[in-house]
């Protein structure tokens, strides 16, 4: 028979998974629909409406596998990062897709502890020397920026750029080389597509062909579902390494 300590403690313990699963669901709430409510409502194109959909999409899903999948949420966000292309236009400037689940995936780690990785010395070094940078940045802003509202806009960017290194460091914590096979699944899906891509460039010529960078006085580029074709060569990059181990096996 299980005692009653044993029974109390996986009541106790079944609560607090039930509670904090409720917590991931009502954060991803929040944070898509009011992703969707600011890109369709300020927005007001069929294009911001088109990203702010993505970007709700993706913090929805990175919120919630965060907990039970947390290298699927790294990859999954890492994939949405490289839509480069792919921003919500608003009056006060551009919002990227992935920064919406920056922030939501922030908060979650925060309330779930997650961020104590940071407390080793070294790890928090780190992070307060990229502190000091920030904070010397908005000095230099606030004393010094022509444009005091273009240089807060780009503050904000750094910001979230920098709490997104934050996130993706705690997701991976304590996976020890996995997350290099995370971002090489990425790039191998943005490979395959890519190769697609340059089957039909080659086949019917670049006109309506989505997917290549097209500059003039330059060849046409492949650059798969991404902006910028040097981003889809890193991204190939990524399959050296793990061809390079595959081949030491």
């Amino acid at each position: 028979m299980t005692s009653p300590d044993v029974s109390d403690r996986h009541r106790v313990s079944s609560a607090a998974r039930l509670q904090g699963r409720g917590l991931d669901v009502l954060l991803a709430v929040v944070v898509g629909a009011g992703t969707l409510a600011v890109g369709a409502g300020l927005g007001r194109s069929e294009a911001a409406l088109e990203a702010s959909s993505v970007a709700a999409a993706a913090a929805v899903l990175t919120i919630l596998l965060a907990r039970r999948a947390p290298l699927a949420a790294f990859g999954l966000l890492f994939g949405v990062a490289t839509l480069s292309a792919l921003t919500i236009d608003l009056p006060f400037g551009r919002v990227r897709v992935e920064q919406p689940a920056i922030l939501g995936l922030f908060v979650l780690l925060l309330l779930q502890g997650r961020l104590r990785a940071f407390r080793p010395i070294a790890i928090s070094a780190s992070v307060a020397c990229f502190a000091i940078y920030f904070g010397t940045m908005v000095l230099s802003s606030i004393l010094n920026a022509p444009a005091i509202m273009v240089s807060a806009r780009l503050l904000i960017w750094t910001g979230i750029s920098m709490l997104g290194a934050v996130v993706a460091f705690a997701l991976v914590w304590g996976h020890k080389g996995e997350e290099q096979r995370v971002l090489s699944l990425v790039g191998l899906l943005q490979g395959l597509l890519g190769l697609g891509i340059a089957l039909a460039f080659f086949t019917l010529g670049p006109n309506g062909i989505p997917g290549v960078q097209v500059s003039p006085g330059e060849a046409a580029k492949v650059a798969s579902i991404d902006y910028e074709a040097n981003l889809y060569a890193s991204l190939l990059g990524l399959q050296i390494g793990r061809a390079s181990c595959r081949e030491r096996v």
